[in-house]
């Protein structure tokens, strides 16, 4: 039986599949129980999103983490020591907040599946709606200037196109922000802004970087 667990602001981090959107851009190295993201713009904060399977006994759990984490000497690198060696069964992402520039990666001996990219919806010409297919998905969006914002949809909830059809659905007006006290919510996806889907059930994902074409394709 899998249990689903809603996103909980907390501490954890990864291992050593590393993913960057080119070879000059960021990184992102997971050892047993460190995490380093390096070749980030100096001074930076990077946030750190992860959802992992983790088993407890007859169950296994989904279990997002999510970490805003700043570059406080001012290399570009940051570096995360848990006492704890990180799920096998995991996926993460550093993510620059002012940017939205990234880096994938997952624990040695996990290889993820990289999905299709979400599509995009508009409502009165406002482009302000992610679409994916899955049953339940959890949703980090890097806003230009806005900071960092999460979500969870389900397939199953009221607010679904059509409840039961693969596809998880989330508005702007749904996502709850990472820093405290952040209340300038983004009214519209934008160009530059990042997105990182990960299903809640076999940890499919999916890192895109909205650009011109992703939101002319909106329908």
């Amino acid at each position: 039986m899998k249990k689903i667990l809603t996103l909980a602001i907390g501490v954890l981090l990864c291992s050593v599949s590393t993913v960057a959107q080119n070879n000059k851009g960021p990184a992102l190295t997971i050892e047993k129980n460190r995490l380093v993201a390096s070749n980030f713009s100096r001074g930076s904060i990077v946030i750190v999103f992860s959802v992992a399977s983790e088993g407890e006994g007859y169950y296994s759990t989904t279990r997002p983490r999510v970490m805003r984490l700043p570059d406080a000497d001012n290399d570009g690198t940051i570096v995360f020591n848990h006492p704890d060696p990180f799920p096998l069964r995991s996926v993460w992402i550093a993510v620059d907040e002012r940017n939205g520039d990234f880096a994938l990666a997952s624990p040695e001996g996990y290889t993820p599946v990289v999905a299709r990219a979400p599509s995009l919806r508009k409502h009165d010409a406002v482009v302000d709606e992610i679409d994916w297919p899955s049953h339940a998905a959890y949703l980090l969006y890097i806003h230009p200037g806005k900071g960092a914002w999460t979500g969870f949809s389900s397939d199953a909830t009221p607010a679904s196109h059509n409840p039961g059809d693969y596809l998880s659905s989330l508005t702007l007006t749904q996502l709850h922000p990472l820093l405290k006290g952040n209340t300038d919510k983004p009214s519209q996806i934008t160009p530059g802004g990042t997105l990182f889907l990960v299903d809640a059930y076999d940890l499919r994902m999916s890192a895109v970087k909205v650009d011109g074409a992703m939101i002319g394709g909106a329908k």
